[in-house]
């Protein structure tokens, strides 16, 4: 306070962990942060064609597009005790008679905040080489080649070296009376540590060897002006993540009709049949550091990984997140046909009758072999209306991210369900869900040691965690194919009195077998306890502190994020358009509505018991009901427009639709949202094209929880650009 030490208020203490009001720790450098990151892109596409003849045309097409975004992130920074000895010359004269007294002293902030601010490199390429054409029967035709290749590089500039910083922070002084490394006056002392391992970390030598003379004091106890160059540089690194996907495709395609050889009394059957070979790939590769292998200097082999002597898993910051390197690669082989066969037309009671047929064979190097296929009907029975229906069955196989994607580090902090606070918040109003989870917890928690009752008989379990804890997210090698069921019916109004006018609605129906979906760590938790017994698909995706002597026994230390292959998904809704076009002298204007409206979407998590459904209709980006409203006028070279975009009412990021009003009442579910934007374009010339607007015209804000929806960070944004032929 006005450069001099000053004691904490620690304002109101409520719990094991939390504050309020007081001196808090909110310093301007721990702020840091970018809400819009620095963008620079640059986009090159490349069009063109060669006509051999009447019938036959060569095209290309090369696109390269390269972005760099730099993000200035919160520092890395130890938010547990960090310890000074007695002897530390670097203690403040006014704390070291307490530390005398007591043998040390704890600072529970470090002051190193150093810059995290990374830059991200992504570069994009593709080229398309082909031949289209048509025979003479009117047949067409289309040869291609598709080869795509996309790169991504992350850097970090400062990362901090975690046996190095807790080595650099234990000062003593040397034989001189000069401050200096207690690894290197006394090599034989045991490594510092944090009494609550936030975060976790087994203490130890393993970048450096005590004794060579490598370790720079670090003065913790002095603010920022306290920390030297020579003692940030040793304590931290740069690191690097790289990333790299490539595809390969060839297809061919054929499409016409058999009016050559035979027609149906209401017109000829059309056809497009075609063949396709696909191979994708990928490569994820992380630093040295990242991947916890042993530098030279080390006290073990050079090259060996750090988990083959100790429990961490890198070097780095949140020592104990795990990152590999990953590789993988596959291809397939896909054939198709689809047919349109005109039964009836022009008829009475049948304007139109037609059937749609389509099937696809895909054979998989992952999967093997797999069928799709799908049936259609469309029947008017006047000109003005259209009914249209269909059913249809489709596989799709996990995508190269899905399969593939790095194991990287990541930390989480999710609401712990067998808190007894909430456990017994969930039984007012859901008695039954919350008897699983107690039941579910006091299984789970006996048995990793932990005795969730007080010695009154009462659980009483409390989750001990104060930050978050780390864990990993990745690629899953075992998911299987997902097979989706589809049902839609509905009509196509254009009444003939009403010319422009177009009305549609249809009804949908999906159910998804296999589900394959990106689990969040609240919806992993939860659904290990909320059946009627432990749900072993999610209990075995994270694991609890089972060492009594921690202040955290009991509370998540581990937690593996990613794709899943659910039992089923089920949802279904009703999807509604309506649109007009008109003229009015020599103006032009369109007006257009489209909503939809959910009636839900369930995923049913445990292939061992399908009466356990986790719903998610009203949750973040899942409303019952959205749509968008538009208008534009167009007037010789002008067109302006408008359109709105409507969200209806839905939950905050990380809260389960089911226990939402119980446990936090109405704040968490946020009003239904209007987000508006106009523009117009200008046609100059045949060259020349300029456009224009205003996106989000009412500044309407993110949630909360959210970076970017439903609107952008941006609030209220002009653009002006234009388009200029060669």
């Amino acid at each position: 306070e006005n450069g001099q030490y000053a004691p904490v208020n620690d304002g109101l203490v409520a719990g094991n962990f939390q504050g309020f009001g007081g001196d808090s720790f909110n310093t301007i450098q721990n702020q840091r942060g970018d809400i819009l990151l620095p963008d620079d892109k640059v986009s090159l596409n490349f069009l063109g064609h060669y006509d051999l003849n009447d019938q036959a045309t060569l095209f290309g097409e090369v696109k390269y597009v390269t972005q760099e975004t730099e993000t200035d992130a919160r520092p890395n920074s130890f938010w547990d005790l960090l310890f000074g000895a007695p002897d530390n010359p670097y203690l403040p004269d006014f704390i070291r008679p307490t530390a005398q007294a007591t043998g040390g002293v704890a600072i529970t902030l470090d002051p190193l905040l150093f810059n995290q601010r990374s830059s991200t490199e992504r570069d994009t390429a593709r080229v398309v080489l082909g031949l289209e054409g048509s025979f003479d029967n009117g047949w067409t035709y289309e040869f291609s080649t598709n080869y795509g290749r996309f790169e991504q590089d992350i850097n970090r500039p400062r990362n901090v070296i975690n046996d190095r910083f807790f080595a650099a922070i234990d000062a003593t002084t040397d034989a001189g009376g000069s401050p200096a490394c207690r690894s290197s006056v006394d090599p034989s002392a045991p490594a510092l540590n944090t009494p609550f391992s936030i975060p976790s970390y087994q203490a130890g030598y393993f970048s450096f060897t005590p004794g060579d003379n490598s370790c720079v004091p670090l003065n913790i106890w002095a603010g920022q002006p306290g920390v030297t160059q020579s003692a940030a540089d040793w304590v931290t690194t740069p690191t690097w993540d790289n990333l790299v996907i490539k595809q390969l495709s060839f297809a061919a395609t054929i499409g016409g009709d058999f009016s050559e050889w035979f027609e149906l009394p209401a017109g000829a059957v059309s056809f497009a049949t075609g063949l396709e070979l696909r191979s994708e790939e990928s490569e994820a590769t992380f630093d040295d550091f990242q991947l916890g292998v042993l530098p030279q200097g080390t006290p073990f082999t050079p090259g060996q990984l750090l988990e083959e002597v100790s429990d961490n898993a890198n070097l780095v910051f949140r020592p104990q997140l795990t990152n590999r390197n990953e590789s993988g690669r596959y291809h397939t082989k896909d054939a198709f046909i689809e047919l349109s066969v005109p039964l009836l037309s022009d008829v009475i009671a049948a304007n139109e009758l037609t059937v749609d047929l389509a099937a696809r064979y895909s054979d998989y190097s992952t999967i093997g072999e797999a069928t799709s296929w799908k049936v259609g009907v469309v029947w008017a029975p006047i000109e003005d209306l259209a009914f249209r229906g269909g059913i249809s069955e489709a596989v799709r196989a996990p995508n190269i991210t899905e399969l593939f994607g790095p194991e990287t580090g990541a930390t989480f902090r999710p609401s712990d369900p067998c808190d007894a606070a909430q456990i017994n918040a969930l039984a007012v109003d859901q008695p039954g869900l919350a008897a699983n989870y107690q039941s579910n917890c006091v299984a789970q928690l006996q048995a990793f040691g932990v005795d969730p009752f007080n010695a009154n008989g009462t659980y009483d379990f409390a989750d001990p965690l104060s930050a978050s804890f780390g864990g990993v997210t990745g690629g899953n090698k075992n998911l299987t194919e997902e097979t989706a069921e589809t049902i839609t019916y509905g009509f196509v109004y254009q009444p003939s009195f009403l010319t422009g006018f177009n009305l549609t609605a249809d009804y949908w129906e999906i159910r998804i077998d296999d589900a394959i979906e990106s689990v969040g760590a609240q919806d992993i938790v939860d659904g290990c306890y909320q059946g009627a017994a432990l749900n072993s698909t999610f209990c075995n995706s994270f694991t609890r502190n089972t060492n009594p002597g921690s202040a955290q026994f009991g509370g998540f230390n581990f937690l593996r994020s990613g794709d899943v292959n659910f039992a089923k998904l089920e949802t279904s809704g009703i999807d509604i358009s309506a649109s007009y076009t008109f003229d009015f002298r020599d103006h032009n204007f369109e007006v257009s509505v489209t909503g939809t409206e959910v009636n839900e979407i369930d995923f049913f998590t445990n292939p061992a018991d399908a009466s356990e459904v986790n719903p998610e209709l009203g949750e973040v980006n899942r409303p019952e009901t959205a749509g968008n409203v538009g208008m534009r006028w167009n007037w010789g070279n002008l067109s302006v427009g408008w359109q709105s975009q409507y969200l209806g009412e839905m939950l905050v990021s990380f809260v389960e639709i089911e226990t939402a009003q119980t446990l936090y009442g109405s704040d968490v579910f946020m009003e239904e949202t209007w987000i508006h934007d106009i523009n117009a374009t200008y046609i100059w010339n045949d060259s020349l094209t300029i456009r224009g607007g205003i996106n989000n015209i009412s500044e309407e804000d993110p949630f909360g929880t959210n970076r970017a929806f439903p609107a952008s960070p941006r609030g209220r944004m002009m653009f002006l650009g234009g388009t200029y032929k060669i």
